[in-house]
């Protein structure tokens, strides 16, 4: 049997014992059961418009469906000075798919100017017709959640519907503040520090919960991780169903901009997700 009717298979399997796909818990309530991964990719690369379009890499990345449930188009530290149909264009053929696009705005941990960031955020929205917002640099003081984020939160559900998907990234642990002010809470990003001894990565593995997550749902919370070779992708994958998220992402992409690229190994890193969806007991029906 060839690798492209194993995926195929597997994928298969996936799909079925998934059963209808919903999205996440509005607002914030207690969760149940083990997480099933889905995979939501910063993919901060260009349409890659020509003859074939969409390009090699979106066309790998909207084939990994039900898996992949969420995207962040990125096209110029933000929406760019100007409409571009290309990225217009890759949004509709996304959500024909079934995946949600996030148009990625920076915040400078609460400090830009809000107009500025809602001009960004408007622009997303007219001239890409985005399925949500996804905050970059975001803070973790409380305070700022009170006065910047969630005032921003509120405005964006206002201004464009309740079930406009708001994600925040403050790459790191945050306060439990934060869920009054998002939908999904991005609480790792950081590259792998590579322990050889255990195919793993060793900041990763030591990552723990605060503890008030587990008052809320999985589909609350995402990981990001870099620079990981693909030795130590099993084992990112089991530290992450074991961390109480729904979203993950894991690439074997490094440097300045780690997100710029597809990971080398991403129809294995697809079937391994896969596998699991399709053989695990589902305790938990959402996304």
């Amino acid at each position: 049997m060839t690798r492209s009717w194993t995926l195929a298979l597997v994928l298969a399997g996936a799909l079925a014992a998934m059963g209808p796909l919903g999205w996440m818990e509005p607002r914030p309530a207690r969760g149940a059961g083990t997480p099933v991964l889905r995979v939501a990719v910063p993919a901060y690369w260009d349409p890659e418009p020509g003859a074939e379009w969409p390009g090699l890499e979106w066309r790998r990345l909207l084939n990994g469906t039900p898996l992949v449930g969420m995207v962040v188009i990125n096209p110029d530290n933000g929406p760019g000075s100007s409409p571009d149909p290309a990225y217009s264009h890759l949004v509709q053929a996304a959500r024909i798919k079934g995946i949600r696009v996030l148009g990625y705005v920076y915040t400078q941990y609460g400090t830009r100017p809000l107009s500025s960031v809602q001009l960004d955020i408007s622009r997303h929205y007219s001239w890409h017709a985005v399925d949500g917002i996804f905050l970059d640099e975001a803070s973790t003081d409380c305070a700022r959640e009170a006065f910047y984020y969630r005032p921003l939160y509120n405005w964006i559900k206002t201004t464009y519907g309740p079930t406009q998907v708001v994600a925040l990234n403050p790459g790191t642990q945050t306060n439990e503040c934060y869920v009054l002010a998002s939908d999904v809470l991005l609480t790792f990003e950081e590259a792998c520090v590579q322990d050889a001894s255990a195919n793993d990565c060793s900041n990763y593995r030591s990552w723990a919960l605060a503890g008030w997550e587990t008052n809320y749902p999985p589909d609350r919370f995402w990981h990001l991780v870099y620079d990981v070779p693909a030795a130590y992708l099993a084992n990112v994958l089991a530290k992450a169903r074991s961390s109480h998220v729904r979203w993950v992402y894991v690439t074997s992409d490094g440097g300045p901009n780690p997100w710029d690229t597809l990971p080398t190994y991403w129809e294995l890193e697809l079937t391994l997700l896969g596998l699991r969806r399709a053989f695990l007991p589902l305790i938990h029906r959402g996304p």
